[in-house]
Formats: structure tokens, C-alpha cells, sequence
């Protein structure tokens, strides 16, 4: 301890605020590098967000807006009178096109895993949804009483 005491007291003033300004160059380089690998990290995770979250939500978003307009067309078609059928049934098929594009859409970005599941999830529900719906068979076959119960 001594032997270090004598070192420092020793060195000429110049030296020491070498010394001083080298301590702070080197603690200011790993600030900065730590500053550089945390802001790497920040950006990597809102680059994530950005592609896959807030495109996962309009896509969602998407998907809702076409089963609704789907689900319209579907109760059109069932309403409708056979003279109004061509026009109904061709906007039925184009909502449901429509809806199918936007499945493909989301089903592109999903993240993980989890979100994975909810999206089977979803399209196990709505094609059980289409397999018990008859509104289209039953107003083909002018049946409109039925396709309205339906």
C-alpha cells in the first residue's frame, strides 16, 4: 500500500489528469458500447412489433370486417328474391374470397406459437360455423322460410 501511495505521489500533475482522463475515455467507451448494444436490442424488438404485431392487428382487424360482410351477404342471399339471386350469390362469393385473402394475410405474420393455436382456433370455429349454416343451399332451392331459421 505504501509502495502505491509513493507511485502516485510521485507523478507529476500532468501525468495524474493523464491517468484521470484515460479512467474517464475508458469508463465513457463501455457506457457507450453497453448504450449501443441496449438500443440494438430495443430496436430489434420494435422492429417486431412493427412487422408482426401492428400488421398481425390490422390483419386481424381485417378478417373481422370481411366474416361480418360474409355473414351479411349470407343473410342477403336468403332474403333476396330469385330475380335478385345472380347479384346476391356473386357478392356472397366475393365476401367470402375476400374473407379467405384476409386468413392468408394474418396467417403469414403470426409470431408464435401461441398466437398460432388462437388462429386455428378461429378457423376451426368459423368453418364449423359454415358447415351448419344453410342459408345458401336453402334459398338455391327456394326455401327461403328455411334459409331465414337457419
Amino acid at each position: 500500500m505504501l509502495i502505491q501511495m509513493n507511485y502516485f505521489t510521485n507523478i507529476s500533475v500532468a501525468k495524474k489528469l493523464q491517468w484521470i482522463a484515460a479512467t474517464v475515455l475508458f469508463l465513457m467507451i463501455v457506457l457507450g458500447g453497453t448504450g449501443w448494444s441496449e438500443l440494438s436490442k430495443m430496436n430489434d424488438q420494435t422492429e417486431k412489433i412493427l412487422k408482426y404485431r401492428i400488421t398481425g392487428v390490422r390483419d386481424a382487424a381485417m378478417m373481422r370486417y370481411t366474416a361480418s360482410r360474409y355473414r351479411v351477404r349470407e343473410f342477403r342471399v336468403a332474403m333476396s328474391r330469385p330475380d335478385y339471386w345472380p347479384d346476391a350469390f356473386e357478392s356472397h362469393q366475393v365476401a367470402l374470397k375476400d374473407f379467405e385473402e384476409a386468413c392468408v394475410e394474418y396467417g403469414r405474420l403470426i409470431y408464435d406459437e401461441q398466437e398460432r393455436k388462437l388462429f386455428d382456433d378461429v378457423m376451426v370455429i368459423w368453418e364449423s360455423y359454415r358447415s351448419k349454416t344453410q342459408h345458401i343451399t336453402f334459398a338455391k332451392d327456394g326455401r327461403t322460410d328455411e334459409a331465414m331459421k337457419t
